[in-house]
Order: C-alpha cells, then sequence, then structure tokens
C-alpha cells in the first residue's frame, strides 16, 4: 500500500487521481494524524514516505518528515521542482537539499501532463529557459489574445477577448 504527502488538497488530489496513492493527505494533516497511517515499504520492507509538492514545504514541514523517518528508520521521497511556487513560510529546505552531497537526486525531463505533440514542444520550450521560443510558437498559432481596452467602451475588449478564446 503506498501513503503519498503534499502541501495542498489539490497536489493530494493529484496524488490520489493521477498517480493512484489513495491514501494521501497534506503534511499538516499527516503531522496532526501522527502514527495512524498505512504504510508503503519498498523491496526490502523500508517503510517510505511519498512528499509531493516539497518546494512548496517549510522548511519546518519538512523537518518534521525527514526526523520521523529517520526515527522508524524510514526513506523519504521528495518531488517537486525549485522552480515552482516556493513554500508560504520559511523554505527553501527542498533546493539545499538537491544541492547538498547528503542526498540522491533525480531529476524527470520527460513532459507527460501535454499529450498534444505542439503543446509538449510550447511546455519544452519554456522549461529548457527559451520563453521567447514558447511565446513565438503560441503566438504563430494564434493562441496569445491581448486585451487593449477601449475607453469609449471598456467591456467590449473584455467581451471580444472571451469570444476569441471560446473561438
Amino acid at each position: 500500500k503506498r501513503y503519498g504527502l503534499s502541501t495542498t488538497g489539490k497536489a493530494v488530489w493529484e496524488l490520489m487521481n493521477q498517480c493512484k496513492i489513495d491514501d494521501s493527505m497534506t503534511m499538516d494533516s499527516y503531522i496532526l494524524r501522527g502514527k495512524g497511517i498505512k504504510e508503503f515499504k519498498d523491496s526490502a520492507g523500508k517503510k517510505i514516505y511519498i512528499v509531493d509538492e516539497s518546494s512548496m514545504n517549510a522548511t519546518t514541514k519538512l523537518f518534521d518528515v525527514i526526523s520521523l523517518a529517520e526515527k522508524e528508520t524510514a526513506r523519504d521521497i521528495l518531488i517537486g521542482d525549485i522552480k515552482q511556487l516556493a513554500a508560504i513560510m520559511a523554505g527553501g529546505e527542498f533546493e539545499r537539499l538537491q544541492k547538498s552531497k547528503h542526498v540522491t537526486f533525480v531529476e524527470m525531463k520527460d513532459i507527460i501532463r501535454q499529450t498534444d505533440p505542439f503543446f509538449k514542444e510550447v511546455v519544452k520550450q519554456f522549461a529548457e529557459g527559451r520563453a521567447s521560443v514558447g511565446f513565438k510558437m503560441l503566438e504563430n498559432a494564434k493562441m496569445i489574445h491581448e486585451l487593449v481596452p477601449d475607453k469609449d467602451d471598456p467591456g467590449a475588449a473584455k467581451e471580444k477577448l472571451f469570444q476569441d478564446i471560446t473561438n
């Protein structure tokens, strides 16, 4: 049985629905719930905690989970992207861990959310720091819509934008 942890309810939903980790909850819920959890174990029988959206977690929360895993001789798998949203509270520990020599770091480069080849390529351009290329691709495909307010009728531009997007 697998067990997933994340910062937000939306990310927990993703763990449950996309990753099929039924027993998932926010880190706050887990920390409050204590040890009443179902376990996921590796092939050697060692308990594993999977923590999603790790870059969004406060350092203190990551410390709590890492400390608990250490106490239970469990293993932590921290998943996240340091280029996405940072923690609201004091954070940055996930990035520091990645840069340290004390953890094994694996980078995944496969784009799986976008299935359309065009959008996969656009996302790849942005992910590799070539935003101008990604924007140009979207512009060439007429997928960028600009809202230019009309001083006489400010609502008209908004209505036109909605119509363009709908079309």
